[in-house]
């Protein structure tokens, strides 16, 4: 569980930066709106902050305490995500199911260390 943490932990952080900072360099972001933008933006400060607060579960992985919120809130983040990513999709916005694919994936890994 502990590698599952930091690995995903420090995935979501790099993935944030990339979204917060310049989300242009992914290829579905290229030519979108201004609004699509800060979407994208808003959701990499989402994932800096699981993604810290994964970093700091795993690095404090002694602070048994720690475990079970921290497996709800990524269970809750990723749940979501995948979600949002089906109701776009539902709704003809041409969103990337591979994205929903491994949020429900990180998902069921996570909902597999809390049950």
């Amino acid at each position: 569980m502990k590698l599952f943490i930091l690995i995903t932990g420090f995935g979501e952080i790099l993935i944030g930066l990339v979204f917060l900072l310049k989300p242009s360099l992914l290829p579905h972001l290229k030519k979108v709106s201004n609004e699509a933008l800060t979407a994208a933006r808003m959701y990499g400060a989402a994932a800096i902050a699981i993604g810290t607060f994964a970093a700091i579960v795993g690095l404090h992985f002694n602070f048994v305490e720690l475990h079970q919120t921290f497996l709800i809130v990524f269970l809750v983040f990723h749940t979501f995500v995948a979600l949002a990513i089906t109701i776009s999709n539902f709704a003809g916005e041409k969103a990337d199911t591979k994205i929903a694919v491994l949020h429900s994936v990180l998902a069921i890994i996570t909902a597999y260390f809390l049950f």
